[in-house]
């Protein structure tokens, strides 16, 4: 499947749904279900529409402010987090949403779906085979996310110059392992586990000395330089970096966050061009790096790659 393919047959179909992007979490989370929501569109042959205009990443267009447009985008303001909520609950304050807002909505934007009419149906899809009998093509949710992520994982020139100078500026060797660790508010879902499980994980993939480290938490890196001398660390991560707190993040202002995503980007692609990694499937950014990997390059320490 490549991107013209895809914008092909993402035309052709009757019916649309528009997704509504960066609502309320953070951007991998955010980002990861977009990428079921489409495969979820092209099985039940909707055609899939991206709106962004308030996205909690946005800095002035919404998806267009880092990556190139990968199908048509709807920006009214309509498609405000308040009218147009990511997932549907039993709370009063969302059915009153959806039985004021909803139809109005789908009728003033020509749409046939919004986010919280599909969310149930995609987040039921499972890791084994799927069909898309608009493609006459198949695979499994891991291996279809892969070939979405490759076709709208792509970066608008002036992000990619900025991504590039930060890469640089590291001056990493031709060949490196890379850790993703995830520090913060993340001990809410999951067990955080010491930087030891990554290491030991690292020595058994590979003997490279060399270990770029992704980390929200810049503990983690003094850690790892003080536990494994014998290694050289490398990391775009800040000093000041305590471990990320969304809810605090959600408060700063665009500069703020515009820079933070340089940065988040920045290393993510990083993680993805080295010779392997070691990150944990409990986290959205490790789950990302899972299904835009080989798997035999993407190494997990706590068990196998699912939908979070």
């Amino acid at each position: 499947m490549n991107l013209d393919t895809y914008q092909q047959t993402n035309a052709a179909f009757k019916f649309r749904c528009i997704y509504h992007l960066g609502v309320r979490s953070g951007f991998f989370s955010e980002y990861n279900n977009m990428i079921w929501a489409m495969i979820y569109c092209l099985r039940c042959e909707l055609t899939f529409y991206l709106a962004t205009r308030d996205a909690n990443f946005a800095f002035k267009k919404g998806w267009q402010d880092y990556f190139l447009p990968f199908c048509p985008e709807r920006q009214s303001w309509l498609h405000h987090r308040w009218l147009h909520p990511r997932f549907p609950t039993e709370r009063l304050s969302f059915l009153l949403k959806e039985k004021i807002f909803g139809s109005v909505i789908r009728q003033l934007e020509n749409a046939d779906a919004l986010t919280y009419d599909i969310w149930n149906g995609m987040r039921s899809q499972q890791a084994g085979d799927i069909t898309l009998r608009a493609l006459g093509h198949s695979g499994t949710l891991r291996e279809l996310s892969r070939e979405l992520v490759d076709m709208t994982w792509r970066f608008n020139p002036e992000t990619r110059a900025i991504l590039d100078a930060r890469r640089a500026e590291l001056k990493l060797p031709g060949h490196y392992l890379g850790l993703h660790i995830r520090g913060g508010d993340k001990k809410k879902e999951a067990v955080l586990l010491d930087v030891s499980a990554y290491m030991d994980k690292a020595r058994a993939v590979s003997g490279l000395r060399d270990i770029f480290v992704m980390s929200d938490d810049y503990a983690n890196i003094e850690l790892l330089r003080q536990r494994y001398p014998d290694y050289r660390f490398h990391t775009l991560t800040s000093p000041k970096a305590g471990g990320y707190q969304h809810r605090v993040h959600a408060r700063s202002g665009k500069l703020a966050r515009r820079e933070h995503y340089h940065e988040l980007f920045a290393s993510v692609e990083i993680m993805r061009h080295a010779d392997a990694i070691v990150c944990a499937f409990t986290s959205n950014i490790g789950i990302f790096l899972g299904m835009s990997m080989p798997p035999d390059r993407c190494h997990s320490v706590d068990g196998t790659w699912k939908m979070w």
